[in-house]
């Protein structure tokens, strides 16, 4: 097995040192434009990852993506939103993707990577395990945070007035297929 990393960030736990200590497989990293695409027409990879959160890593995403529709990815991102031109829905039917969110969970990595056909992305609207993406999902808004006993999203005492986290835990639940409705700035959860 093959896999081409497109990661600028280098951080303790980052793909490289996952990689490198737990799985005994073939991997280049890279951090730029050029050099992916270097490596990427010189040889054939299982699967690449990019890191989709810095304008570069999208880019390499979006032409991937137009060259070739079945080409095993791996996008990590700190947002589940990290993509305005496919749906969750397109990527599960049309793409051969998978999302994992940052900071990276050693276990999802690894099997995302030993087991790539094998396993649905988390994030797939055809998933019914909302339990874990609202877990997901809380962890990169700032105003809110679930209550798992009364399935609500709940917002924190906070100043502000942004109503923007508000409106995209609502376009992700409407993804998902979720039923809610909005109780003041909360949003409870119908499943």
């Amino acid at each position: 097995m093959e896999i081409l990393v497109y990661d600028l960030e280098s951080y303790q736990n980052d793909i490289y040192d996952i990689v490198s200590e737990h799985l005994n497989i073939k991997f280049t990293k890279v951090f730029n434009k050029e050099d992916f695409f270097f490596h990427h027409n010189q040889r054939n990879e299982n699967i690449t990852i990019i890191d989709v959160t810095e304008t570069s890593g999208e880019e390499i995403f979006n032409l991937i993506t137009n060259t070739n529709k079945k080409q095993k990815i791996l996008a990590i991102s700190k947002t589940i939103s990290y993509n305005q031109e496919f749906s969750c829905e397109e990527c599960a039917k049309i793409y051969n993707r998978k999302l994992l969110l940052k900071p990276l969970n050693v276990g999802q990595l690894i099997a995302y990577i030993q087991n790539f056909d094998n396993l649905i992305c988390k994030f797939s609207s055809n998933l019914n395990n909302i339990l874990e993406i609202m877990a997901d999902i809380v962890e990169q808004f700032l105003y809110y945070s679930y209550d798992e006993e009364n399935r609500m999203t709940i917002k924190k005492e906070t100043q502000s007035k942004d109503i923007k986290e508000l409106i995209k835990i609502t376009e992700l639940l409407k993804t998902h297929n979720i039923q809610f409705s909005i109780v003041d700035e909360n949003i409870k959860l119908h499943f």
